[in-house]
């Protein structure tokens, strides 16, 4: 979960855009089953089917769902709950006309080079049911541009990396589409930072499973009285949380939540984490996010047996919850290094824009905006932005699809304390994030 910047609360144009002539669905409380505290709010919002306004109509088409978190603030989780659904429904909303067809070959120094993009192994690729291939610089794709925000050329990225529709042509398959990196919000500049932080996030996280990275326990003195309170809810129900710091060379502070039930078999061990600038928040939205899993995940009647079988965003946060793959977290517990130093907070959504930008750059990393507002979210005075930094490593949802060949999973281990493993000695369990 990515904090949110900005105030606590924005206008109502946002929530005027969720009802049954609106962009999305209404948010609606879900039923935690006595999982969550009576404080705690958990809301989500439908994007519904965006084909059938947008054209043509597909009754097959990819739908979404925003989720919204709160304690004590249940307007606060509505609100969540709606702009999630909005960053989901701007990136299922494709104008054709805005795209590019045409080969990496063809496109030369006007694309991003392919060369960047996160990339399976030759043996994850050769694993039975990977449900992707490797990149083709000689086929055609779609393409949609997109403003590198370091130099402010305008540079064409692959559609299938921008968009959230299933791929449209068989070469696209080099690409599982993912949510992370969309934002909304009432200025560019907060967008941006919002879908940065939750690329660090996801960044932070794929780090710590793939290289099996110790993390050293968040500082307690920053827990605010939301947190403890949770905490304490949680451990009068036999139920441990444990934070730690997983804040990586980026330099935004990061928060990873492990929750451990030893008396649940379906839901032992469950993970969350949050990244923002604004440290005192971290934990709370961490836990909140930890805790959103349990009551799905004890009502669920079946698993999938075999990892090709894996198509929910939770099936893996399902599969490693049970209480038999306990072991397979112990590495976080044990001794750390410290975290590269996190930075302060800028105090502006400028300030902090300008720290990433000048952090990733420092990194050599590529920062790249597409614009994603629709005409809704126009008129109420938002903006959608999606922002790819290819060089970070994705967290995927799909334990064949884990981008193992990517060059970070090389380069970050020495800037965190840690030595580069071999593909071999990566972590083999899915990543247990949803």
């Amino acid at each position: 979960m990515t904090v949110r910047t900005g105030p606590r609360s924005e206008p109502s144009a946002l929530l005027e855009l969720a009802g049954p002539y609106g962009a999305v669905g209404r948010p609606r409380r879900i039923n935690t089953y006595g999982w969550m505290p009576n404080d705690c709010f958990l809301y989500t919002a439908p994007t519904g089917n965006p084909s059938a306004v947008a054209g043509p109509f597909r009754p097959d088409a990819r739908t979404a769902q925003g989720t919204g978190r709160a304690y004590g603030d249940p307007e606060r989780a509505r609100l969540l709950a709606v702009a999630e659904a909005l960053e989901r429904y701007a990136g299922l909303v494709v104008d054709e006309r805005r795209l590019v067809v045409a080969t990496a070959a063809e496109l030369g120094n006007a694309a991003l080079d392919l060369d960047l993009v996160p990339r399976c192994s030759p043996r994850e690729l050769s694993r039975p049911g990977c449900p992707i291939h490797d990149v083709d610089k000689t086929r055609p794709i779609r393409w949609t541009a997109a403003t590198n925000l370091h130099t402010g050329e305008t540079l064409l990225v692959p559609a299938v990396m921008v968009f959230l529709t299933f791929p449209e042509l068989d070469a696209e398959n080099f690409w599982i589409p993912i949510s992370t990196g969309c934002a909304v919000h009432r200025s560019f500049e907060a967008a941006a930072v919002n879908a940065l932080c939750e690329l660090v996030e996801r960044d932070a996280i794929a780090l710590t499973w793939l290289l099996r990275r110790p993390l050293p326990p968040a500082d307690a003195g920053r827990l605010t009285a939301s947190a403890r309170s949770i905490i304490g809810w949680c451990a009068d129900r036999g139920i441990a949380s444990f934070l730690y710091d997983a804040t990586t060379d980026v330099g935004v502070p990061v928060v990873l939540c492990l929750q451990t039930a030893e008396n649940a078999p379906r839901a032992s061990r469950l993970v969350g984490a949050a990244c923002g600038f604004d440290v005192t928040a971290l934990a709370e939205h961490a836990l909140l996010e930890t805790m959103g899993l349990r009551a799905g995940i004890e009502n669920r009647a079946t698993l999938p047996r075999r990892y090709a079988d894996h198509r929910s965003v939770h099936d893996q946060a399902a599969v490693m919850a049970a209480r038999s793959r306990r072991e397979a977290f112990a590495f976080l517990s044990a001794p750390a290094p410290p975290c590269p130093p996190a930075a302060e907070d800028p105090g502006s959504d400028r300030g902090r824009l300008e720290y990433l930008l000048r952090r990733l750059a420092e990194l050599g990393m590529t920062v790249l905006a597409a614009d994603l507002t629709t005409r809704e979210l126009r008129d109420s005075g938002h903006v959608a932005v999606r922002v790819i930094v290819p060089e970070l490593q994705p967290m995927s949802v799909r334990p064949l699809v884990q981008y193992r060949r990517h060059r970070r999973l090389r380069t970050a281990p020495a800037g965190l304390g840690l030595r580069a493993l071999p593909e071999r000695r990566l972590n083999p369990y899915p990543q247990p994030m949803a």
